[in-house]
């Protein structure tokens, strides 16, 4: 969208889906070990 930010590849949107993907998938993660752990509690 902006020129200037072609080569750093639109720094600021891409930070932001990838904080969420992380913190979606990690998320996932701990669930899926919670849910090994404890599977009485499912």
């Amino acid at each position: 969208m902006w020129p200037a930010g072609e080569g750093r590849r639109g720094e600021g949107a891409m930070n932001a889906e990838n904080l969420i993907g992380l913190i979606l998938s990690v998320v996932l993660f701990v669930f899926m070990i919670v849910a090994l752990l404890f599977p009485e509690r499912f």
